[in-house]
């Protein structure tokens, strides 16, 4: 957070895509300017193509001539729009950082505040978390009930351990021995001497009759055995309905978990993002720097053809004015008849009516006279002659 503020946090984004945004206009006018200043050129070499006649106007076009410069505008035009597309792309990310950056500039109350809302969060994708005091209520009772169930077997429990004592006790004073006894001797008074009728099975309703005096513990226990299996159902049935709880719970804690993960994951990503967009954001001021020199560099050689193709285009109308004077003399002095052509001076026009011979970047040709003596035009270096 300490570092991000002492950068400048998004403020410091926002001033820096503003000067790549000023350096990308400086320089998308400038290479508007010199297409528009040949584009006007061209304009004036058609008019005066048109106004002269193409066997007069031996100057090559504009658009032929300039071809060079207007190969380096198209490739300089084609970097610029991938600058600004790079500056687009720079400035999204800005936008998408910004509300992560913020927590970061507001300090530690706004991250624990930013935590804790991603937890809170909801959707209607997962409606388990969506949770209303009835629900909580619920999941209380189940808890409770459980607990009681289980007090309730802890007392069970106890009070068979006092139970299973008596019976224990029961057992050890009583004695079936004696009983068994006590019937044999009735028997034997009975009969006399005769013993023969005494079996073993003689005996046995003494045994079922001391049997029975335990009939009403085995009916103890098998309610306690049914009241076992009931208390068994019951703390199933809740035990699944807990576990149900549990289970939403869980996965309510999971969500929870894999979201803090995410903010987690979004805030180290944003601080990356911005250390990254600030280095993004000197590059491409390094790349608007080298590129303002490239485009000063082609617009100074726009002015320098500019001014080339309009030194050719006036000497060029200085030669075709005085070529149509010439002739225009030529013809009275014909029409007269008061001289001979044996007797008219060849006329030669000075260098200063020529002009210099201007050079001309791109290669294109510099020299009228040379054109003309190809195409059979007449130039100022050939003189006047009358046939």
């Amino acid at each position: 957070m300490e570092e991000i503020n002492s950068l400048g946090g998004t403020k410091y984004l926002f001033d820096g895509m503003h000067d790549l945004n000023n350096f990308r206009d400086q320089a998308d006018s400038l290479l508007k300017g010199c297409w528009e200043k040949l584009n006007v050129e061209a304009k004036e070499d058609e008019f005066l193509r048109s106004k002269y006649g193409p066997q007069r106007w031996i100057s090559s076009p504009s658009a032929q001539v300039s071809q060079d410069i207007t190969n380096k505008l198209k490739k300089l035009g084609d970097y610029l729009s991938e600058g600004e597309l790079g500056d687009k792309t720079i400035h999204k990310r800005i936008v998408e950082m910004e509300p992560i950056l913020k927590i970061y500039e507001n300090g530690e109350e706004s991250l624990k505040s930013f935590m804790f809302n991603v937890s809170k969060e909801n959707s209607e994708e997962e409606n388990y978390l969506e949770e209303d005091e009835s629900e909580n209520i619920k999941k209380r009772q189940v808890v409770q009930e459980i607990k009681n169930v289980i007090q309730d077997c802890k007392k069970m429990e106890e009070a068979r351990k006092t139970y299973i004592q008596n019976v224990e006790s029961k057992a050890r004073n009583f004695s079936i021995l004696s009983k068994i006894i006590n019937e044999y001797n009735r028997l034997k008074k009975e009969s006399g001497d005769n013993k023969t009728h005494i079996t073993d099975l003689t005996f046995e309703p003494v045994l079922h009759a001391s049997i029975k005096e335990f009939d009403t513990n085995i009916a103890f226990v098998r309610a306690e055995a049914e009241k076992q299996q009931e208390i068994c159902d019951h703390l199933a049935s809740l035990n699944k309905l807990f576990l149900k709880y549990l289970e939403s719970e869980e996965q309510k804690n999971k969500l929870i978990s894999q979201r803090r993960q995410k903010a987690l994951q979004e805030l180290e990503e944003a601080y990356k993002d911005y250390i990254e967009t600030i280095d993004n954001i000197k590059q491409g001021c390094n790349f608007y720097n080298e590129f303002l020199g490239r485009v000063f560099t082609i617009s100074k050689e726009c002015d320098d053809f500019i001014r080339v193709k309009r030194l050719e285009a006036r000497d060029l109308e200085v030669r075709i004015s005085s070529s149509c004077e010439k002739d225009s003399e030529a013809d009275t002095v014909d029409y007269s008849g008061k001289e001979s052509a044996d007797n008219i001076e060849t006329v030669v026009p000075s260098p200063a009516v020529i002009g210099p011979k201007p050079v001309l970047p791109g290669g294109f040709p510099t020299s009228a006279k040379e054109d003309s003596r190809k195409k059979g035009l007449w130039n100022p270096d050939m003189g006047i002659n009358f046939r």
